[in-house]
């Protein structure tokens, strides 16, 4: 069981659908806070879980899985629920073992922790031509906005328009997808990237600072690729995996939310919890509604 003193963080049901590259025409519907993250795949392109990753520890077997780990914005502890039982604690991650539109994932940390859920995702390209494929969360996707704030694809705790709120930096540090290795066991080199970097990171880049106890989201950011139709440079991807027809990798998800003290306050902060000593408190913050997923075209930034 987690902590009732805890404060958790999650992503929920993640289901997945065609557009066009870096766009979320697809998608119409409204998204739950802190319970629900949905990924654009391009048409091109197979976006789905790995089989094999429930054998680790970390990962919850969809034969063991039902629902989410959230009831509304708080974690489901009840009897029946995801922490219901014994010696189930996070971090933690599942998905419905659905590829593409029916995907759905669903993942849970607490403040403080981190964890790598290796290889949870296969990426493949269905094309017949080479493409460099990268994963950006868009501020300027108006389809997944869950308030008048208007932060996109971020979660709507999150503020985009540089007011005071948690910047963007929190949850591009927070939520990273890295390449692992080929299908086929071999493993990337800087020519199979299109900044020629072998780090592996798709994912937007920090594009911000952590020192001294201040959060900063940078002017100049770090990226590859043209005008995709992503609004800001700083939520583009860091790097792109080149990938030829048929050729797929595997992709972890890094979740750190690893803070110091002010971080962590300030996250406390925009989920109402003060830690005052007395009784218990528990409640979720939104990072992160959506991502998407698509091919690039450009040299890299830098």
């Amino acid at each position: 069981m987690p902590k009732r003193r805890s404060m958790l963080i999650g992503m929920g049901a993640l289901a997945m659908g065609s557009g066009a590259a870096f766009t979320g025409a697809a998608f119409n519907s409204s998204t739950t806070p802190s319970a629900d993250l949905r990924v654009v795949v391009e048409e091109a392109l197979n976006f789905r879980p790995n089989p094999a990753a429930t054998s680790a520890d970390n990962v919850v077997s969809t034969d063991d899985f039902e629902g989410g780990f959230f009831d509304g914005e708080d974690i489901d502890d009840s009897e029946d629920g995801a922490f219901g039982g014994e010696d189930v604690e996070p971090p933690l991650a599942a998905t419905n073992g659905e590829a593409n539109g029916d995907l759905e994932l669903f993942a849970v940390a607490g403040l403080g922790a981190s964890d790598t859920f290796e290889e949870l995702f296969i990426l493949e390209n269905d094309s017949t031509d080479s493409v460099a494929v990268g994963i950006a969360y868009d501020r300027g996707n108006s389809d997944f906005d869950t308030s008048a704030a208007g932060t996109g694809q971020y979660g709507g705790d999150i503020d985009v328009n540089g007011e005071g709120g948690l910047t963007p930096t929190i949850p591009r540090n927070s939520y990273r997808f890295r390449v692992n290795t080929f299908t086929d066991n071999s493993d990337p080199t800087g020519n199979d990237y299109l900044d020629g970097d072998t780090d592996g990171l798709i994912s937007p880049a920090v594009n911000g600072d952590f020192t001294n106890g201040e959060i900063t989201d940078e002017t100049n950011a770090n990226f590859v690729g043209g005008d995709e139709g992503i609004s800001d440079d700083r939520d583009k991807p860091a790097d792109a995996i080149i990938l030829e027809p048929g050729e797929a990798v595997t992709i972890d998800l890094e979740v750190d939310i690893d803070y110091g003290d002010t971080v962590k306050e300030s996250i406390r902060n925009a989920a109402g919890i003060s830690l005052d000593g007395f009784g218990s408190e528990r409640a979720t913050v939104d990072l992160l509604d959506g991502i998407t997923v698509g091919t690039l075209t450009g040299e890299p930034s830098s």
